[in-house]
Protein backbone atom coordinates (compact mmCIF):
# COMPACT_ATOMS: atom_id res chain seq x y z
CA UNK A 1 0.00 0.00 0.00
CA UNK A 2 0.76 3.62 -0.39
CA UNK A 3 1.12 6.53 1.20
CA UNK A 4 1.18 5.30 4.64
CA UNK A 5 3.77 6.69 6.89
CA UNK A 6 6.70 3.78 8.83
CA UNK A 7 8.21 3.88 11.85
CA UNK A 8 11.74 2.73 12.35
CA UNK A 9 10.83 0.39 8.68
CA UNK A 10 7.84 -1.16 10.32
CA UNK A 11 3.92 -0.16 9.51
CA UNK A 12 2.07 0.49 12.75
CA UNK A 13 0.10 -2.14 13.76
CA UNK A 14 -3.25 -1.69 14.58
CA UNK A 15 -4.94 -4.12 17.28
CA UNK A 16 -8.97 -4.49 16.58
CA UNK A 17 -10.72 -4.74 20.19
CA UNK A 18 -14.28 -6.18 19.79
CA UNK A 19 -16.56 -7.52 22.77
CA UNK A 20 -19.26 -10.01 21.69
CA UNK A 21 -22.11 -11.87 22.84
CA UNK A 22 -24.59 -14.46 21.82
CA UNK A 23 -24.86 -12.46 18.31
CA UNK A 24 -23.38 -14.91 15.94
CA UNK A 25 -25.25 -14.04 12.95
CA UNK A 26 -23.72 -10.43 13.67
CA UNK A 27 -20.32 -11.10 15.16
CA UNK A 28 -19.34 -13.79 12.46
CA UNK A 29 -20.06 -12.04 8.97
CA UNK A 30 -18.32 -8.90 11.02
CA UNK A 31 -15.39 -10.96 11.86
CA UNK A 32 -14.87 -12.22 8.59
CA UNK A 33 -15.18 -8.44 6.92
CA UNK A 34 -12.18 -7.77 8.87
CA UNK A 35 -10.31 -10.42 7.71
CA UNK A 36 -10.41 -8.92 4.37
CA UNK A 37 -9.62 -5.94 4.92
CA UNK A 38 -6.65 -4.03 2.39
CA UNK A 39 -3.98 -3.21 5.27
CA UNK A 40 -2.39 -6.81 6.67
CA UNK A 41 -0.67 -5.33 9.50
CA UNK A 42 -3.01 -5.80 12.03
CA UNK A 43 -4.72 -8.01 14.70
CA UNK A 44 -7.85 -9.02 15.99
CA UNK A 45 -8.46 -9.24 19.99
CA UNK A 46 -11.60 -10.64 20.66
CA UNK A 47 -13.38 -11.46 23.85
CA UNK A 48 -16.58 -13.41 24.02
CA UNK A 49 -18.39 -12.78 27.35
CA UNK A 50 -19.49 -16.34 27.69
CA UNK A 51 -21.76 -16.88 24.90
CA UNK A 52 -24.06 -19.58 24.76
CA UNK A 53 -25.23 -19.66 21.15
CA UNK A 54 -22.24 -21.08 18.88
CA UNK A 55 -19.85 -17.78 18.63
CA UNK A 56 -17.37 -18.81 20.55
CA UNK A 57 -16.85 -21.99 18.62
CA UNK A 58 -17.05 -20.73 15.55
CA UNK A 59 -14.54 -17.73 16.35
CA UNK A 60 -11.88 -20.43 17.59
CA UNK A 61 -12.60 -21.98 14.04
CA UNK A 62 -11.99 -18.70 12.23
CA UNK A 63 -9.11 -18.18 14.69
CA UNK A 64 -7.42 -21.52 14.31
CA UNK A 65 -3.95 -21.58 12.87
CA UNK A 66 -4.28 -17.71 12.26
CA UNK A 67 -1.57 -15.39 13.98
CA UNK A 68 -4.01 -12.44 13.48
CA UNK A 69 -6.67 -13.41 15.63
CA UNK A 70 -6.71 -14.31 18.95
CA UNK A 71 -10.04 -15.31 21.48
CA UNK A 72 -10.59 -14.90 24.52
CA UNK A 73 -13.38 -16.09 26.80
CA UNK A 74 -14.87 -14.26 29.92
CA UNK A 75 -16.72 -16.12 32.57
CA UNK A 76 -19.40 -14.30 31.82
CA UNK A 77 -21.49 -10.95 33.16
CA UNK A 78 -18.08 -8.85 32.32
CA UNK A 79 -19.92 -6.70 29.98
CA UNK A 80 -18.31 -4.17 27.38
CA UNK A 81 -16.56 -2.85 29.73
CA UNK A 82 -14.82 -5.78 31.30
CA UNK A 83 -14.21 -6.94 27.78
CA UNK A 84 -12.72 -4.09 26.40
CA UNK A 85 -10.53 -3.93 29.67
CA UNK A 86 -9.06 -7.02 29.06
CA UNK A 87 -8.64 -6.85 25.23
CA UNK A 88 -6.27 -4.04 26.61
CA UNK A 89 -4.30 -5.17 29.15
CA UNK A 90 -4.11 -8.54 26.25
CA UNK A 91 -2.25 -6.43 23.67
CA UNK A 92 -0.41 -4.39 26.58
CA UNK A 93 0.95 -7.37 28.73
CA UNK A 94 1.24 -10.14 26.23
CA UNK A 95 1.84 -8.15 22.23
CA UNK A 96 4.60 -6.08 22.91
CA UNK A 97 2.87 -3.07 20.88
CA UNK A 98 5.29 0.14 20.03
CA UNK A 99 3.89 3.81 21.21
CA UNK A 100 3.43 3.69 17.23
CA UNK A 101 0.61 1.18 17.31
CA UNK A 102 -2.84 1.75 18.02
CA UNK A 103 -5.96 -0.21 20.00
CA UNK A 104 -8.90 -0.09 17.55
CA UNK A 105 -11.82 -0.25 19.58
CA UNK A 106 -14.83 -1.71 17.35
CA UNK A 107 -19.07 -2.86 18.04
CA UNK A 108 -19.47 -5.89 15.96
CA UNK A 109 -22.70 -4.38 15.03
CA UNK A 110 -21.37 -1.71 12.43
CA UNK A 111 -20.06 -2.57 8.71
CA UNK A 112 -16.88 -0.66 6.79
CA UNK A 113 -15.51 -0.64 3.96
CA UNK A 114 -12.69 -2.85 2.76
CA UNK A 115 -10.21 -0.21 3.38
CA UNK A 116 -11.05 0.92 6.76
CA UNK A 117 -7.72 0.13 8.52
CA UNK A 118 -5.66 1.78 5.30
CA UNK A 119 -7.91 4.84 6.09
CA UNK A 120 -7.50 5.48 9.70
CA UNK A 121 -3.39 4.63 9.41
CA UNK A 122 -3.93 7.65 6.88
CA UNK A 123 -5.45 9.91 9.31
CA UNK A 124 -2.91 9.04 11.92
CA UNK A 125 -0.41 10.57 9.58
CA UNK A 126 -2.14 13.48 9.53
CA UNK A 127 -2.98 13.90 12.98
CA UNK A 128 -1.26 12.04 15.33
CA UNK A 129 -1.25 11.56 19.00
CA UNK A 130 -4.76 11.60 18.32
CA UNK A 131 -8.16 9.89 19.39
CA UNK A 132 -9.62 9.32 15.51
CA UNK A 133 -13.09 7.87 15.10
CA UNK A 134 -15.07 6.91 12.05
CA UNK A 135 -17.96 8.31 10.76
CA UNK A 136 -21.38 6.61 12.44
CA UNK A 137 -23.82 6.53 9.12
CA UNK A 138 -27.12 5.47 8.61
CA UNK A 139 -29.55 5.28 5.31
CA UNK A 140 -26.89 8.17 3.97
CA UNK A 141 -27.05 10.57 7.34
CA UNK A 142 -24.30 11.61 9.56
CA UNK A 143 -25.81 9.30 13.29
CA UNK A 144 -24.84 10.71 16.47
CA UNK A 145 -20.56 11.15 16.02
CA UNK A 146 -20.32 11.72 19.57
CA UNK A 147 -21.19 15.00 21.35
CA UNK A 148 -18.99 17.90 22.64
CA UNK A 149 -20.11 19.57 26.39
CA UNK A 150 -21.74 22.76 26.15
CA UNK A 151 -23.23 23.50 29.69
CA UNK A 152 -22.14 20.64 32.68
CA UNK A 153 -24.99 22.20 35.09
CA UNK A 154 -28.09 21.74 32.44
CA UNK A 155 -26.64 18.63 30.72
CA UNK A 156 -26.58 20.48 27.31
CA UNK A 157 -24.60 18.84 24.71
CA UNK A 158 -23.60 19.21 21.05
CA UNK A 159 -23.34 16.42 18.58
CA UNK A 160 -21.73 18.26 15.57
CA UNK A 161 -23.39 17.77 12.04
CA UNK A 162 -25.79 14.87 13.30
CA UNK A 163 -28.13 14.11 11.06
CA UNK A 164 -26.80 16.25 7.72
CA UNK A 165 -26.41 13.98 4.43
CA UNK A 166 -22.63 12.27 4.56
CA UNK A 167 -22.03 14.14 0.97
CA UNK A 168 -23.40 18.02 2.75
CA UNK A 169 -19.74 20.22 1.98
CA UNK A 170 -19.98 21.57 5.19
CA UNK A 171 -18.91 18.78 7.03
CA UNK A 172 -15.30 19.13 7.80
CA UNK A 173 -12.98 16.26 7.21
CA UNK A 174 -12.34 15.87 10.85
CA UNK A 175 -14.75 16.76 13.43
CA UNK A 176 -13.71 17.59 17.16
CA UNK A 177 -15.13 15.63 19.18
CA UNK A 178 -15.02 15.02 23.74
CA UNK A 179 -17.17 12.15 23.91
CA UNK A 180 -16.64 9.45 21.51
CA UNK A 181 -19.05 6.36 21.12
CA UNK A 182 -17.52 2.94 20.49
CA UNK A 183 -18.24 2.15 16.93
CA UNK A 184 -15.21 2.88 15.93
CA UNK A 185 -12.38 4.37 17.90
CA UNK A 186 -8.37 4.45 17.02
CA UNK A 187 -6.82 4.86 20.11
CA UNK A 188 -2.72 5.23 19.98
CA UNK A 189 -1.25 3.01 22.47
CA UNK A 190 1.15 6.26 23.63
CA UNK A 191 -2.10 7.45 24.43
CA UNK A 192 -3.73 4.12 26.80
CA UNK A 193 -0.11 3.99 28.32
CA UNK A 194 -0.74 7.35 29.38
CA UNK A 195 -4.61 7.69 30.67
CA UNK A 196 -5.08 4.01 31.65
CA UNK A 197 -7.80 1.49 30.68
CA UNK A 198 -11.07 1.34 30.88
CA UNK A 199 -13.08 2.02 33.93
CA UNK A 200 -14.61 -1.36 33.85
CA UNK A 201 -15.86 -1.40 37.41
CA UNK A 202 -17.66 2.16 37.41
CA UNK A 203 -19.32 1.73 33.45
CA UNK A 204 -19.54 -1.59 33.04
CA UNK A 205 -21.47 -1.25 30.03
CA UNK A 206 -23.08 2.27 28.97
CA UNK A 207 -21.08 5.20 28.66
CA UNK A 208 -17.36 3.86 29.29
CA UNK A 209 -16.47 4.71 25.75
CA UNK A 210 -17.29 8.20 26.15
CA UNK A 211 -15.70 8.15 29.54
CA UNK A 212 -12.69 6.57 27.71
CA UNK A 213 -11.74 9.31 24.88
CA UNK A 214 -12.66 12.57 27.10
CA UNK A 215 -10.05 11.66 29.96
CA UNK A 216 -7.74 11.49 26.45
CA UNK A 217 -8.97 15.06 26.09
CA UNK A 218 -8.75 16.41 29.50
CA UNK A 219 -4.82 14.70 29.41
CA UNK A 220 -4.53 16.88 26.88
CA UNK A 221 -4.94 14.82 23.48
CA UNK A 222 -6.98 15.38 20.87
CA UNK A 223 -10.09 13.64 19.57
CA UNK A 224 -11.79 13.82 16.09
CA UNK A 225 -14.42 12.14 13.94
CA UNK A 226 -12.82 11.40 10.65
CA UNK A 227 -15.52 12.01 7.77
CA UNK A 228 -14.00 9.54 4.92
CA UNK A 229 -13.99 6.31 7.46
CA UNK A 230 -17.78 5.96 7.55
CA UNK A 231 -19.32 3.20 10.01
CA UNK A 232 -22.94 1.98 8.56
CA UNK A 233 -24.34 1.39 11.73
CA UNK A 234 -27.15 -1.18 12.51
CA UNK A 235 -29.19 1.59 15.05
CA UNK A 236 -31.89 -1.50 16.20
CA UNK A 237 -29.17 -2.96 17.74
CA UNK A 238 -29.00 -2.20 20.75
CA UNK A 239 -29.96 -1.84 24.31
CA UNK A 240 -33.60 0.01 26.38
CA UNK A 241 -33.46 2.87 24.76
CA UNK A 242 -30.38 3.59 23.04
CA UNK A 243 -31.88 4.56 19.84
CA UNK A 244 -35.00 6.20 18.32
CA UNK A 245 -36.03 3.31 16.82
CA UNK A 246 -36.42 1.49 20.26
CA UNK A 247 -39.34 -0.42 20.78
CA UNK A 248 -40.13 0.23 23.84
CA UNK A 249 -43.45 1.00 26.04
CA UNK A 250 -44.28 3.95 28.91
CA UNK A 251 -44.28 1.15 31.29
CA UNK A 252 -40.80 0.01 30.53
CA UNK A 253 -39.68 3.63 31.15
CA UNK A 254 -39.11 3.31 34.99
CA UNK A 255 -37.48 0.14 35.00
CA UNK A 256 -34.84 1.27 32.71
CA UNK A 257 -33.54 3.76 35.04
CA UNK A 258 -32.43 0.64 37.22
CA UNK A 259 -31.56 -1.88 34.21
CA UNK A 260 -28.10 -2.59 33.88
CA UNK A 261 -28.37 -2.83 29.68
CA UNK A 262 -30.00 0.53 29.70
CA UNK A 263 -28.40 3.96 28.95
CA UNK A 264 -30.64 5.55 31.45
CA UNK A 265 -29.07 3.41 34.30
CA UNK A 266 -29.20 6.16 36.85
CA UNK A 267 -26.32 4.47 38.70
CA UNK A 268 -24.11 4.01 35.84
CA UNK A 269 -24.94 7.98 35.14
CA UNK A 270 -23.72 9.03 38.29
CA UNK A 271 -20.39 7.07 37.66
CA UNK A 272 -20.13 9.07 34.50
CA UNK A 273 -20.66 12.15 36.30
CA UNK A 274 -17.97 11.39 39.26
CA UNK A 275 -15.89 10.76 36.25
CA UNK A 276 -16.45 13.74 33.54
CA UNK A 277 -17.76 16.16 35.22
CA UNK A 278 -16.03 18.74 37.22
CA UNK A 279 -16.67 18.48 41.24
CA UNK A 280 -19.14 20.88 42.28
CA UNK A 281 -21.15 20.70 38.75
CA UNK A 282 -21.70 16.85 39.51
CA UNK A 283 -24.83 16.82 41.26
CA UNK A 284 -26.76 19.15 38.97
CA UNK A 285 -25.31 17.82 35.95
CA UNK A 286 -26.12 13.84 37.20
CA UNK A 287 -29.92 15.50 37.93
CA UNK A 288 -30.27 17.29 34.87
CA UNK A 289 -29.14 14.36 32.45
CA UNK A 290 -31.93 11.81 34.19
CA UNK A 291 -34.34 14.55 33.51
CA UNK A 292 -33.24 14.09 30.43
CA UNK A 293 -33.27 10.36 29.71
CA UNK A 294 -36.88 10.33 31.04
CA UNK A 295 -37.92 12.93 28.73
CA UNK A 296 -36.03 11.71 25.90
CA UNK A 297 -37.37 8.08 26.57
CA UNK A 298 -41.31 9.20 26.39
CA UNK A 299 -40.19 11.28 23.08
CA UNK A 300 -38.98 7.91 22.00
CA UNK A 301 -41.95 5.67 23.52
CA UNK A 302 -44.76 8.32 21.46
CA UNK A 303 -42.20 8.25 18.23
CA UNK A 304 -42.55 4.79 17.64
CA UNK A 305 -46.04 4.04 18.17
Amino acid sequence: MNNVSEVAGKLPKIFIAVAVYNRIKTSIPFVQRLMRQSYDNFKLIIVDDMSNDGTYEKLIQIGNGSDKVTVLRTEGNEWWGGCMFRAVNYVLDYCNPSDYDSILFMNDDVDFESDMLERFIKAQTQWPDSVLAGLPVSEGRIHGPGSNMRCWPLALTSRPHSGKLVSDTTVPDVIPIEFQFGHGTLYPVKIIRNIGNIAKEKLPHYHGDGEFSYRAVKAGYRSFVVKNIPLYCDTKSTGLFNSMNSSQRFRDILPSLFEFKSINNIKHRWHFAQLTAPLILRIPYFCSQTIKSILRSVYIVIKNK
